[in-house]
Formats: C-alpha cells, sequence, structure tokens
C-alpha cells in the first residue's frame, strides 16, 4: 500500500472547489484504488495515496495535490465517494470546468487503476 511518506508532497491545499464527483465502485476495484499508485518513470504525472477515508491525487512532478475523494462503505456490497474536492489554487491548478476535471479524474482513475468509470 502506497504512503504519503513514499513520496514528496506538499499540504493539502486550503483552496478546495468541491468536485461534485458521484461513483459508486466494487469493493475489488475501490481496493485498489485505496492502494495507491507511485510512479515509476519521468512521463508518469501523478502520485496517488489513501490515508484514512480519502484518496489523493498529487502530481508526482511538484508534489502539489489536485484531486481529493472520500470513500464510505454504503454496505450494499459496494463504496461510494461521498466527498470530493479540486485544488482551488489557480497559480496551481488551472481548472476548465466541473465537467473537464471530472473527466480528469475519470481518466486517471481508469488508466492507474484499469477501473472503468463510465458509468
Amino acid at each position: 500500500m502506497i504512503k504519503k511518506n513514499d513520496w514528496k508532497v506538499k499540504e493539502v491545499p486550503d483552496q478546495k472547489v468541491d468536485l461534485d464527483f458521484k461513483k459508486v465502485f466494487s469493493n475489488s476495484d475501490a481496493s485498489r484504488l485505496l492502494r495507491g499508485y507511485k510512479p515509476t518513470e519521468m512521463e508518469d504525472k501523478w502520485f496517488i495515496y489513501s490515508e484514512d477515508s480519502w484518496v489523493y491525487f498529487v502530481r508526482s512532478w511538484t508534489g502539489h495535490y489536485i484531486f481529493g475523494i472520500e470513500l464510505s462503505d454504503n454496505f450494499q456490497g459496494e463504496i461510494s465517494v461521498i466527498s470530493s474536492w479540486v485544488n482551488g489554487n489557480n497559480e496551481i491548478y488551472r481548472s476548465q470546468g466541473r465537467g473537464r476535471d471530472i473527466d480528469v479524474l475519470n481518466g486517471i482513475i481508469n488508466s492507474k487503476f484499469g477501473v472503468d468509470v463510465s458509468t
């Protein structure tokens, strides 16, 4: 399991914008997210780790947090996203709008964890 101290990261941003990211994951898909992802090549753009119920998506080159999603067991055999945010500091992350931010996050989850987020 990847941990925060496996990479040089900045502080979680004070400026966060609610992303309203709604997803339900199977237990196995959620387990993959919670295990995290550590870059192995310079081309890898993301360091991803979990702490408590949160999964954090950090830019690997800068250590800046870009996305955070909070997961919770919905007691129906699935794990739901109950809270989410995107970095609101425009000097660190220039949002192109909520829809595009969600597309970016879906793309990261799909490419790094092989989780189908199309539904």
